[in-house]
C-alpha cells in the first residue's frame, strides 16, 4: 500500500472539534442528536479538498511522522472551536426590496395573515422581484450569500417564490444556478411557485395551479433549475389537497418534495410530507402528533425555524422535547427572508434554538450541520467532519461549541474552510477620519 504524501491543510490543537459524525449515515434523532462527536485537542487533515483524517492532535502528529507527510499549511487553533461548515436548509435569499415597515406593523399588533391580505407579505416582495433585472437580482442575492458564508454557512438551499409568474420564477432560479457556479458556497435550489396565489389569479387559483403543473414545473425540471419543489400548506394559502397535487407533479418530473407545513394553523402539512415522501417538512409549530409520527415513520426531517417565530413576536416555539421523544430527526435553518426573518446568520439560529426552544448546544450544532445536510440531500458529502467528505469547516473563537450559543450578537468565525480552501474572516477597527 502506497503512502500518502500530500496534505494541503493541517488544523491542530483544536480545543473543541465537533465532528457531528453519525456512522450509520442517517440524520440524528433521539439520544444521537445530543452527541456532537466532540474531540478535545483535536486535529483535521485535508487532502485534495477532502478530509483525510481526524483525531486527537497527538495521534495525528504520529500519523504525519509515520507517513513522512509535511502539510503545506498548518494552523494552531488552541482555544478555538471547529465545527462542520453550517448548512442552512431553508432560505429565501433571492429577493429584492425590504419590508421593515411590515415589521413595525407587527410590533403594533397586525398579524402575518392580516399583513398579507392587505397587500403586504409575499405580494409586496413580488412587485420588487418582477420589476428587477437579472443582473441586479443576482448582485443583491450574491451579497447576502457572501455575508452568510463569512458567518460560517458553507452550504445553503435557496427558494424561488417571490415572482409567482413564469418569467420571474425562472429568472430567480437562474440567479441560483449562476450563484451555484460562482459562489464558494454550495447552493441547492428549490422551486416554490406555490408560495402564494399571485394577484392576477386571485379569482382563478385553479388556473395558477395548472400553470405551475403544466408549464413551470416541466420547464424547471427540463433545464435542471431546481432540485426541490416546495409548497406553502397553510390556511389562506394552499390546502393539503392542492399541495399534494403540485408536489406529485414535481415528483413526476424528478423534483424532490418539500413542505412549508403547519406554520400558523394545523392544515395536514406534516401528514402530506410523510404521504408524498418529502425530504423535509419545515416550520411545524402547529403540526399534529399523528403528522409528526408519520414523518418519523417515513424519515422526513423536521426543520425548525425559531428565528421566524422570534421575528413574528411569537410566544410559543416548536416543542423540541416532543420531537425528541417521538424520534423525529430535527434540523435547523434561518428561514432568511425579507418578511418574517431578516437574518442570514446560522450562529444566531443556534442561539435562538438553545434559548427559545431549549435545545442543548450539542443538539443545536448537529441540527445546523449534519441534519441540515440531510434536509437538502447533501449529507453523503457534507455536513460532518469525516474522512472522505469535502472539507467544509467553520473555525470559531471560543473553547467549545457551547460558546457559540452562549455568546451571541457577534460573528465568531475566524476562518472558513470550503472544499479545502482556507478563507480568513477579518475583524478589526481602523480609524479613517478625525475632526480637527
Amino acid at each position: 500500500m502506497s503512502k500518502i504524501v500530500k496534505c494541503e491543510l493541517y488544523l491542530k490543537n483544536i480545543s473543541s472539534l465537533a465532528t457531528c459524525a453519525n456512522p450509520d449515515g442517517r440524520p440524528k434523532a433521539g439520544a444521537a442528536l445530543l452527541d456532537a462527536g466532540e474531540i478535545k485537542n483535536g486535529a483535521v487533515l485535508v487532502s485534495e479538498g477532502k478530509i483525510l483524517k481526524t483525531g486527537a492532535t497527538a495521534a495525528i502528529e504520529k500519523y504525519l511522522a509515520d507517513n513522512k507527510i509535511a502539510p503545506e499549511k498548518e494552523l494552531d487553533l488552541s482555544g478555538m472551536t471547529v465545527t462542520p461548515g453550517f448548512v442552512d436548509p431553508h432560505t429565501h435569499m433571492a429577493f429584492a426590496g425590504s419590508r421593515e415597515n411590515e415589521f413595525a406593523m407587527r410590533v403594533e399588533g397586525r398579524s402575518y395573515l392580516e399583513i398579507l391580505n392587505a397587500g403586504g407579505g409575499i405580494l409586496n416582495t413580488l412587485r420588487y422581484v418582477r420589476n428587477i433585472d437579472f443582473k441586479e437580482l443576482y448582485s443583491q442575492t450574491a451579497a447576502r450569500v457572501e455575508r452568510a458564508f463569512m458567518h460560517g454557512t458553507t452550504s445553503m438551499e435557496i427558494k424561488s417564490g417571490y415572482g409567482l409568474d413564469f418569467d420571474a420564477e425562472i429568472k430567480t432560479l437562474k440567479v441560483c444556478r449562476k450563484l451555484a457556479g460562482k459562489s464558494p458556497c454550495t447552493i441547492v435550489a428549490t422551486y416554490m411557485g406555490a408560495h402564494a396565489i399571485p394577484p392576477e389569479y386571485k379569482d382563478g387559483r385553479g388556473e395558477y395551479i395548472d400553470l405551475m403543473i403544466n408549464k413551470v414545473i416541466p420547464y424547471v425540471a427540463r433545464h435542471a433549475l431546481a432540485k426541490f419543489n416546495d409548497v406553502f400548506v397553510e390556511s389562506g394559502v394552499f390546502t393539503a389537497q392542492e399541495g399534494e397535487k403540485i408536489l406529485a407533479a414535481g415528483k413526476k418530473h424528478g423534483l424532490i418534495p418539500k413542505v412549508h407545513a403547519d406554520e400558523i394553523t394545523c392544515c395536514g402539512g406534516a401528514e402530506l410530507a410523510a404521504r408524498i415522501g418529502a425530504i423535509s417538512a419545515d416550520h411545524l409549530l402547529m403540526a399534529s402528533d399523528r403528522g409528526l409520527e408519520m414523518m418519523r415513520e417515513k424519515g422526513v426531517v423536521a426543520v425548525a425555524l425559531p428565528g421566524t417565530l422570534y421575528s413574528l413576536l411569537s410566544k410559543t416555539y416548536l416543542d423540541f422535547e416532543k420531537l425528541m421523544k417521538k424520534g423525529v430527526a430535527i434540523a435547523l435553518a434561518t428561514d432568511a427572508n425579507p418578511g418574517s426573518n431578516m437574518c442570514i446568520n446560522m450562529q444566531t439560529a443556534i442561539n435562538q434554538a438553545v434559548c427559545l426552544m431549549k435545545v442543548p448546544p450539542a443538539a443545536a450544532v448537529n441540527m445546523a450541520t449534519i441534519n441540515a445536510a440531510h434536509a437538502i440531500g447533501i449529507a453523503a458529502e457534507r455536513g460532518s467532519i469525516e474522512a472522505g467528505k469535502f472539507a467544509d469547516l467553520a473555525v470559531l473563537e471560543g473553547p467549545s461549541y457551547n460558546y457559540t450559543a452562549y455568546s451571541y450578537g457577534v460573528n465568531h468565525v475566524k476562518f472558513v474552510v470550503k472544499n479545502g480552501a482556507l478563507y480568513e474572516v477579518k475583524s478589526q477597527l481602523r480609524k479613517i477620519w478625525r475632526k480637527k
